[in-house]
């Protein structure tokens, strides 16, 4: 069965949503085009592009004028500002904490992932996550309705441009039909024990949001766990293939994602 709300290991998927947080509050954004904003910038490309965490602990200092912690209970609040309940961070990517904060999705019995007190999240929040984003750059949407001065549609399209830059073409990407060739932009997180990818794609009826996040404790091949999120993706692409061919909307022009001002 498919749990959109089962409590997971946030992992570097809540990179995504330190990036709208940090955007909400950088003023006039990247194209803003001074020192910070530029710093802020490339914090956030190689946090969304690439997998150290180091880039992305230190956007998190800076949410939090410098203080990590700070930082953490800001992100925390800016999620569930969203609605998102069962999202929070308590400390850095990569770090620990010995009791999770009480979310409805770890107070369940079943299923229990055993899920990192520091960062936890579920499918259904990181796809509504995404899904804000994309509807932002559209000018519309969860994002744009909560915070209709501080987050601009040019904004959360730089977002989608940084995470073009994560070329990890497993999972979700992969499940997809030539899926070299399609527009799909994804953040992914890998744990031993989990792995979660949550992708914005181009299908065949327009853009949909896709989150996987599997829980492996028999530590099983890493091609195991790929395959079964790749089977998955191939389903959902199928459906709104189906969809398209019994007279469902067409697919339209994939969205045009560009450098913000200033951008190395």
């Amino acid at each position: 069965g498919v749990d959109g709300d089962a409590a997971f290991s946030a992992m570097a998927t809540l990179r995504l949503a330190l990036a709208a947080a940090a955007m909400e509050k950088l003023p006039n954004g990247i194209a803003a085009n001074d020192e910070e904003a530029q710093q802020v910038g490339q914090w956030l490309d190689l946090a969304l592009g690439k997998d150290p965490n180091e880039p992305a602990n230190a956007a998190l200092a800076w949410l939090g004028d410098g203080s990590i912690a700070v930082g953490a209970q800001r992100l925390t609040a800016f999620v569930r500002s969203l609605g998102l309940e069962n999202t929070f961070t308590q400390g850095e990517f990569g770090g620990a904490a010995q009791t999770p904060l009480t979310t409805p999705s770890n107070q369940r019995e079943r299923p229990n992932t055993r899920p990192d007190a520091n960062m936890q999240t579920t499918p259904a929040d990181m796809a509504t996550l995404l899904a804000a984003i994309y509807e932002c750059t559209q000018d519309r949407g969860l994002l744009r309705a909560t915070f209709p001065d501080s987050i601009t549609s040019d904004e959360c399209g730089t977002i989608l441009f940084y995470l073009t830059h994560n070329e990890l073409r497993d999972a979700i990407w992969r499940g997809l039909p030539d899926w070299d060739a399609q527009w799909t932009v994804h953040r992914h997180g890998l744990l031993p024990a989990q792995h979660g990818d949550v992708a914005l794609v181009w299908g065949p009826t327009g853009p949909y949001v896709i989150a996987v996040y599997v829980f492996n404790p028999g530590l099983v091949g890493w091609e195991v766990a790929n395959q079964s999120v790749a089977d998955l993706s191939r389903i959902v692409w199928e459906f709104f293939d189906f969809q398209r061919s019994q007279g469902g909307p067409e697919a339209g022009t994939p969205l045009e994602l560009s450098a913000p001002p200033g951008y190395t």
